[in-house]
């Protein structure tokens, strides 16, 4: 549910082989896959089977590639629905139906079907009908439908299988709030009373997403500088990870670039999102929303805003990965039929038992 190749299940960049393209369908690949599905010039999508153009004329999903107000149409700003389905013209960019039908009628005197974008400044001479509907922003719009009606359900008998197991590791400076973050999906209530113990513990969660039983556990990485050795080692077995800063606290904020930078090369393959925390502290609040979506964007990741005191978007952080991850590894075309686990297998003393810090 995120900014992946369905075939691959690599995340797109701007890089050569991960350059987003959009075939005639409107469905969204990655170039290195489109260039191995190439037979003489014909590229037939492995996902509806219908057949593209050549590789050199597919264009480029510049949505993809700027994720800022993405599922909102550049031109008119409101957001994209079923009245305002999202079109892609020839340049990449997304525009909803109702701005094109408008350009379209500006331009009804001429003999040709002619389209200004507003966005590249070029006229497009492209038939209303043949233009494709950007399948990849009708995919997020269904997936937020997913997540308004998708529940976690707390698992309170003992279990001894599970469908999914899914481990998450929580990173950020001393005293952004990640002990109380994850104690309050843990626990579903605030934290109080915590006394900061010089020791590392592993929180584990039962849920039904679904109707599918999923295991999490929860890796509280510490936050000094010291212990990198020993966040790298943790960070390179979970299956996503919270970047998280205090809003109230602007040097862990002016952190999170750093602690992006120190373990970038494990994040790969991974689902990772910035935190603001301590949303609820209005009165000391340092950090600004729009500082925390142009970070996100720099560092082409999604942004929440969270409170580890009233909970606001802690449940919906957790279901969102949950459902990413359990998709990302059905795409992947592993048997449905079979129970199945996403985390490794970490035999190392993190997993038996608590480590104690010097």
């Amino acid at each position: 549910m995120s900014f992946i190749c369905p075939i691959c299940c690599k995340d797109f960049t701007e890089d050569s082989e991960s350059i987003p393209k959009i075939l005639k369908c409107g469905d969204t690949i990655c170039f290195n896959c489109l260039n191995e599905k190439k037979e003489k010039d014909k590229i037939i999508c492995p996902l509806c089977s219908i057949e593209a153009n050549d590789l050199e004329n597919l264009r480029t999903n510049n949505f993809v590639l700027n994720k800022q107000n993405k599922k909102k149409c550049k031109l008119c700003l409101n957001e994209f629905n079923k009245e305002r389905t999202p079109k892609v013209l020839i340049c990449g960019d997304t525009i909803c139906l109702n701005c094109v039908n408008k350009s379209y009628n500006n331009n009804k005197d001429n003999d040709i079907d002619e389209f200004l974008c507003p966005i590249c400044k070029q006229t497009h001479k492209e038939n209303i009908d043949s233009i494709p509907v950007n399948k990849l922003i009708m995919k997020l719009i269904k997936e937020e439908e997913l997540l308004l009606n998708t529940k976690i359900l707390p698992i309170e008998k003992p279990i001894t299988s599970f469908d999914y197991e899914f481990s998450i590791g929580l990173i950020g400076e001393s005293g952004v709030g990640k002990t109380y973050l994850a104690n309050y999906f843990i626990q579903e209530k605030p934290l109080l009373n915590y006394t900061k113990k010089n020791e590392y513990e592993i929180n584990f969660k039962l849920i039904s997403i679904k109707n599918k039983n999923i295991k999490i556990k929860l890796f509280d990485t510490l936050g000094q500088e010291v212990f990198r050795n020993f966040n790298i080692s943790l960070l390179k077995s979970v299956d996503a990870i919270l970047i998280i800063f205090s809003l109230t606290q602007k040097d862990s904020f002016d952190f999170v670039k750093t602690w992006y930078e120190q373990y970038k090369n494990d994040f790969k393959n991974k689902i990772i999102y910035l935190i603001g925390n301590k949303s609820d502290d209005d009165k000391n609040r340092k950090i600004k929303n729009e500082e925390g979506i142009n970070l996100a964007n720099d560092l082409s990741l999604e942004y929440f805003e969270t409170s580890a005191m009233n909970g606001k978007n802690i449940n919906k952080i957790f279901l969102k990965i949950c459902l990413s991850l359990m998709e990302n590894y059905e795409l992947k075309g592993k048997n449905k039929e079979k129970k199945f686990h996403l985390v490794r297998n970490n035999r190392s003393n993190i997993n038996k038992k608590k480590i104690k810090c010097n």
